[in-house]
């Protein structure tokens, strides 16, 4: 095993399309979920690939039976991990929000709320009742 911990900084740089482009999938999957089977392979190789950094750091290059023995220990608990932690994130994301409409403060606004409902009202009416010749000439209202 190696004395000396190596760290190497990485430098920014300017993304090619291709990377940007899987960075916005890799993005879009983590945030909103999607296929169990590709989140689950996403979440696994960004796990491993953060282990294999770890043990590459600890060892010498030519030492892969260690590197590939402590990834082997480490990998499979830290996927567990982040997986349990991305489904509570998803699961939270899914819950309905309870939106409750600000109540009118001052006479006028109270007017316009009552005037707004009324209108909501008589307009969600005609499309159900109308007839389709009204309802189509009214596309242009």
């Amino acid at each position: 095993m190696a004395t000396a911990v190596r760290t190497q900084p990485r430098t920014q740089r300017e993304l090619t399309p291709i990377q940007e482009l899987i960075t916005d999938e890799v993005a879009d999957m983590l945030m909103h979920g999607g296929n169990p089977e590709y989140t689950t392979q996403l979440i696994a190789a960004a796990a491993y690939h953060k282990t294999w950094r770890f043990a590459t750091t600890l060892y010498d290059p030519q030492e892969q039976e260690e590197i590939q023995k402590l990834i082997s220990d480490l990998g499979p608990g830290e996927v567990a991990q982040w997986q349990g932690e991305m489904l509570e994130v998803w699961c939270a994301d899914r819950r309905p929000t309870k939106r409750d409409k600000p109540r009118p403060q001052t006479v006028k606004d109270r007017i316009r709320a009552a005037v707004v409902d009324q209108l909501r009202s008589c307009f969600s009416n005609f499309l159900i009742n109308g007839r389709r010749k009204n309802i189509f000439c009214s596309r242009g209202l």
